[in-house]
């Protein structure tokens, strides 16, 4: 029985740092698609770059949630100081 606790515990501690490298993922690959539609709006409307502000705070927004990620996810890998 007590295998069965350990072995369970391990599987859910593994399942966290997968759904962590998932979630970072998406966040990356979120500030490549808005990175990308920036930079498209930006090559279309040259002339007129304020049309893309609101594709440069998207990716701005986008790279803001992925860098927490990472600070959050290098946080919880070092070891507490006291």
């Amino acid at each position: 029985m007590r295998a069965l606790v350990v072995c369970a515990l391990a599987l859910s501690l593994a399942g966290c740092g997968a759904m962590k490298e998932e979630r970072e993922l998406k966040a990356q690959e979120s500030v490549q698609e808005s990175r990308d539609a920036y930079e498209t709006c930006m090559t279309i409307h040259s002339v007129d770059p304020d049309r893309c502000d609101s594709y440069k705070a998207q990716w701005q927004a986008d790279f803001d949630v992925y860098q927490h990620l990472r600070e959050a996810d290098q946080a919880d890998a070092s070891p507490q100081q006291r």
